[in-house]
Order: C-alpha cells, then structure tokens, then sequence
C-alpha cells in the first residue's frame, strides 16, 4: 500500500471467476450481467438512467438469485461517463440495502467496463460512488485476463474510541 498524506492506495487481490455476458432471467425478463470476484462476489450492470434505477428492488433480486446461490453476490449499477469515468451505485450482500460506497464493486465495474470497452495495457479508472466520492482503480488488462489492480481513495478519520479490555 501506499500513503500520500490523506489518498490511500492498496493493491487488491487478483479478479477471479470472470463471467461475461451471463443471462439472467427476473420475474420473467432476460437481463445480462457480468460477473467477478474481486475478493468477494460482484455482480455488474451497465445501464443507462442510474438515478432513476431501483436500486434497493433490482439489486435485492439480483443478490438472492439462484444463479448466486448459495452465498449471493453484491450488485452495482454503472453508468459510463466517458472512456475513463463510471458512476457507480452498489447493492451490498450483508447490509442488504444500498451502500454509499464499496471499494471492491468499484474495481469490479472499472475491470468490467474495461473488459467490456476499454484497451489492453494499463488503465486508470475513475469510479464516482452514491457519496460523491471518486475512487481510482489502476489496472493491467491483457485479452480477459487482469492484474496488477490497485484501488485509490481518500481517507479521514471519522470518529475515535478506546476499548477497554
């Protein structure tokens, strides 16, 4: 990792479990996802009109659904800006609602946006999260296969505390 005074910067584990174009079908409509794990199970959308998705509806479906059984997957809607900018919402397994930010979906979308439209070698990715935050993902993309991911943000601290044992 690396520490510039408040920007952060971790190197990720490798994506694994690569799932493009995969069929889903919800309450009788075929759908396609992509499908990675960045350290955990992502599920990725692109879709066009990101405020006004359902994020809380689709991504609940989408999380429980057999193709994900038995753990599930997290869910994120990315909406492509440009060739280097995705905004990002994410449906998140555990808090089972829509989070303001998640470190690993944003590097799931940046992979898949860069399998999906991108160009071999190195790319630099911005991903705007529901908070507002932009978060950067590197990466190295050679044909399906991707390395070398490095995730880039801001950290502050929000609160302290002292545990007594």
């Amino acid at each position: 990792s690396e520490v510039n005074g408040n920007q952060i910067k971790i190197r990720l584990t490798q994506p694994r479990d690569l799932k493009l174009d995969m069929p889903l079908r919800l309450k009788g409509r075929m759908i396609r996802v992509h499908f990675i794990n960045t350290g955990v199970p992502h599920t990725v959308i692109f879709v066009h009109g990101l405020d006004r998705m359902d994020v809380q509806e689709l991504g609940r479906q989408i999380r429980t659904h057999k193709a994900f059984a038995p753990k599930g997957t997290n869910v994120n809607f990315v909406q492509v800006q440009d060739a280097r900018t995705l905004q990002l919402r994410t449906y998140e397994r555990g808090v089972e609602a829509e989070t303001l930010a998640c470190g690993t979906g944003s590097v799931a979308s940046a992979c898949i946006a860069s399998l999906k439209y991108g160009s071999q070698g190195n790319s630099i990715l911005k991903v705007q999260t529901q908070s507002k935050e932009v978060l950067k993902v590197y990466l190295r993309r050679e044909d399906l296969h991707i390395e070398e991911v490095w995730l880039e943000g801001r950290a502050r601290i929000i609160c302290k505390g002292v545990c007594y044992v």
